[in-house]
């Protein structure tokens, strides 16, 4: 008896803990190798000449656990290595799915005379139950998803025909197949390099629902 009396509590926080890590979502959800630095906090503006290196891309969350209420345009809805706009991917994703995008920006400083002067390549990771749903690398695609996806308080280059990817093989994108991962290797150019990546989001998953089923076992027993 007094054993089943120290173990319930016990049992009770592990199982409580666990439900807690499986079901509280991960701050950032993603992870940056190379020259890719994430943000925090945001930028207040990506607007060409506002956050400038030669060197290093940024990347910083937008909205997150957002329900569509209309369909996404996207340049990018597969895997693979794109350096032109004839290779792209283009689609839709449906209005009523449960997104977060994800924004990555370069700005060389000034306007280099030499496209190759300022050049950045890294990758952004994304964990496994957050797969890569669409991405946006033309100004276009950039512009029309800034009201729905963009983050309130930065100011982006909405209707700026320049900004986006400079897909002529001097940008270069490339989407894993397990769609967890995108790099990019980007050089100067006359705008701002940017692309949104819009990520899926994680159902509640029945380990954490009978989780939550075992906890509330555990105290219906300990009351009786």
């Amino acid at each position: 008896m007094g054993g089943r009396v120290l173990f319930a509590p016990k049992l009770c926080f592990l199982v409580g803990a666990l439900v807690a890590l499986i079901v509280s979502p991960v701050s950032a959800a993603f992870m940056t190798v190379g020259a890719v630095q994430i943000a925090d906090p945001p930028p207040t503006s990506v607007v060409q000449g506002a956050t400038e290196s030669n060197t290093t891309m940024i990347v910083f969350s937008e909205l997150e656990d957002l329900v569509l209420q209309q369909d996404l345009a996207v340049d990018i809805t597969t895997s693979g290595t794109f350096g032109t706009e004839a290779q792209l991917t283009p689609g839709v994703i449906p209005a009523g799915t449960k997104v977060s995008s994800r924004f990555i920006h370069f700005d060389p400083v000034g306007t280099p005379v030499d496209p190759y002067s300022a050049f950045a390549a890294g990758s952004v990771v994304f964990t496994s139950d957050r797969p890569i749903l669409g991405v946006m690398v033309l100004g276009p695609a950039l512009s029309a998803s800034d009201a729905i996806v963009g983050l309130p308080g930065t100011t982006y280059p909405t209707g700026d025909g320049s900004r986006g990817l400079g897909l002529v093989m001097q940008d270069i994108i490339n989407i894993t197949a397990d769609q967890l991962s995108v790099t990019l290797a980007v050089a100067a150019g006359a705008g701002v390099d940017q692309v949104r990546v819009i990520v899926a989001i994680p159902e509640p998953s029945t380990i954490a629902l009978c989780g939550l089923g075992l906890v509330g076992l555990v105290f219906r027993r300990r009351r009786r």
